[in-house]
C-alpha cells in the first residue's frame, strides 16, 4: 500500500520546514518522484511491476486483504506527515526507511529474479539498491541533521519517528514469520 504512494507523507511536511531542511527534502523527493520523468516515479515503477506480475496496480486495491500492521504503517506515516508538531517524526520515519532499505531491496530483487518475476517488478527493487544508499545519507545527515541543528528540541521527535518506523516494520515482520511457519 505504501509503495503506491511512496514518499507522499514526507511531501506533506515540506511547507512546515525551514528553507535549508526544505531544500534537503526536495533533493530526495525529486529522485523519489522520478527526477522529472513521470515514468521513473518510484510509485509508478512499483505499479508497473504489479501489473506485469498480473496484480492490480490501483491504489487501495488490496485494502481488504492488507494485514493490520500494513495499515498501521500507513496511518503512522499520514499522522506524522499531516501534523506540523510531528514534522520531525515524519523526517525520522523517512530517514529510518532510507537507512534500512538498500540491502533488503538487493535481496528482494535477487529473489524475484530467481523466481522469474517480470523485469518490471525486479526493476523497482534494483532502483532502490543504489537510490536508497544515497538517500540514506541525505535523509539522516542533511534532512534530520539540519533540522536538529536548527531546532535541538526536535531531536526526540526525529528519534520517535525512526523508532515508529522500525517498530511497525518489526510488527509486520513478526506477523509474516508467524504466518509462514504455520
Amino acid at each position: 500500500m505504501y509503495t503506491l504512494k511512496e514518499s507522499d507523507h514526507t511531501t506533506w511536511t515540506i511547507p512546515r520546514l525551514s528553507y535549508p531542511v526544505k531544500a534537503a527534502v526536495m533533493e530526495l523527493q525529486y529522485d523519489e518522484y522520478g527526477a522529472g520523468n513521470p515514468h521513473r516515479l518510484h510509485a509508478h515503477l512499483f505499479a508497473k511491476g504489479l501489473a506485469a506480475s498480473g496484480l492490480d496496480s490501483e491504489y487501495g486495491a488490496y485494502l481488504d486483504e492488507a494485514p493490520l500492521e500494513v495499515l498501521m504503517q500507513n496511518n503512522v506515516m499520514s499522522l506524522f506527515g499531516l501534523n506540523r508538531r510531528l514534522r520531525a517524526a515524519s523526517l525520522g520515519f523517512h530517514a529510518a526507511f532510507e537507512a534500512t532499505s538498500s540491502a533488503p531491496s538487493r535481496k528482494i530483487a535477487r529473489g524475484l529474479q530467481r523466481l522469474d518475476f517480470p523485469p518490471e517488478m525486479v526493476e523497482y527493487y534494483t532502483e532502490h539498491v543504489e537510490a536508497d544508499s544515497v538517500h540514506e545519507q541525505l535523509a539522516v545527515r542533511t534532512m534530520c541533521g539540519t533540522l536538529i541543528e536548527e531546532e535541538p528540541e526536535q531531536h526526540a521527535n526525529v528519534w520517535f519517528g525512526a523508532w515508529a518506523y522500525l517498530h511497525v516494520e518489526d510488527l509486520y515482520g513478526e506477523r509474516m514469520l508467524t504466518e509462514w511457519s504455520a
